[in-house]
């Protein structure tokens, strides 16, 4: 098993044993989340609170929650129909005189 995607191992400075130790503790770690039955209702309520209660419990696993769980604060999309639709509505479009 490989190590899941969004975890970064220098693994240069590592030797083969810490990679297989480090490959054995992400697996540790996912078994024991995937196991976990009781949440709380803030938890249920918010994956991130969870997240951040559990952080140390959970480090390998909580940096991929932050990577997927955390919106991106701007994409490109969303920039260019603002700026489309300040082209559309300006003074000189909506003057009613011709």
């Amino acid at each position: 098993m490989g190590i899941p995607m969004g975890i970064s191992i220098p693994t240069a400075a590592l030797s083969a044993g810490d990679v297989d130790r480090q490959e054995n503790d992400i697996v540790r770690e996912m078994t024991a989340y995937l196991c976990l039955i009781r949440l709380t209702a803030d938890e249920k309520l918010s994956p991130l609170t969870f997240w951040k209660k559990h952080h140390d419990v959970y480090p390998n696993v909580s940096v991929l929650a932050r990577v997927y769980l955390t919106p991106r604060a701007s994409s490109m999309p969303v920039e260019g129909l603002f700026s489309d639709s300040g082209l559309i509505k300006n003074a000189r479009r909506s003057a009613i005189a011709p």
